[in-house]
């Protein structure tokens, strides 16, 4: 038998990687964070503990990737897919919406992953989890607020502040916040236009890569 070809492995990877996402994705649903061991996650995915525990070091990593791929590739093929040559403020509103609309799609798993966010030494932990899409909507945050602010590190770290607020406000389980409330309360913070022509300014590519 002739061995497989990289192209082969990958696939094959990935598609073990998002089975083991589905599985966690359902299980922290059902169960709960706590209630919910990294060898149930494996054994209702179909694999061994051992390559769970090799794509996902510990249930962090998972949490971590779930949100990479439910909340933040999300936002940035949303953003990617904005019509070229629209202005800041637009762009900054899609970015809002993007957010608020991809965490209320999925208040259990964000809610988890603010709450993972707030463990004392955990960006060590999570250094080599997987920060591939939450990196680009930094790097595109930046972009937007430098036509805005100026000094786009200083803003894009005070922005992030601010959506981590309403969105933990949003997905909260004690008097979670309504998505036009938050939504309101960003756009006035900025100085944007509300309520915008929702669904006239951008485009959302379907993605194949959801868990």
């Amino acid at each position: 038998m002739s061995p497989r070809s990289n192209s082969t492995n990958m696939r094959m990877r990935a598609q073990a990687k998002a089975k083991i996402l589905r599985c966690a994705h359902r299980l922290f649903s059902e169960r709960g964070y706590d209630s919910t061991s990294l060898a149930r996650i494996a054994a209702e995915a179909g694999v061994s503990a051992g390559l769970t525990v090799y794509y996902f070091r510990t249930k962090h990593h998972i949490v971590q990737a779930l949100a990479d791929r439910l909340l933040h590739e999300k936002v940035v093929r949303r953003i990617r897919a904005l019509a070229p040559g629209i202005g800041p403020d637009e762009r900054l509103a899609a970015l809002i919406d993007a957010i608020l609309e991809c965490a209320a799609a999925e208040p259990r798993i964000i809610a988890l992953y603010l709450s993972l966010l707030l463990r004392p030494g955990i960006a060590e932990t999570l250094a080599d989890a997987e920060h591939e899409y939450e990196e680009q909507i930094a790097v595109l945050a930046q972009e937007i607020l430098a036509c805005r602010e100026g000094d786009s590190v200083s803003a894009q770290l005070l922005f992030r502040a601010s959506m981590m607020g309403a969105v933990y406000g949003l997905v909260s389980p004690y008097q979670p916040l309504p998505l036009e409330t938050a939504r309101a309360h960003m756009y006035a913070q900025y100085g944007l236009k509300f309520p915008p022509s929702t669904g006239t300014h951008r485009q959302e590519q379907p993605t194949e890569t959801t868990p």
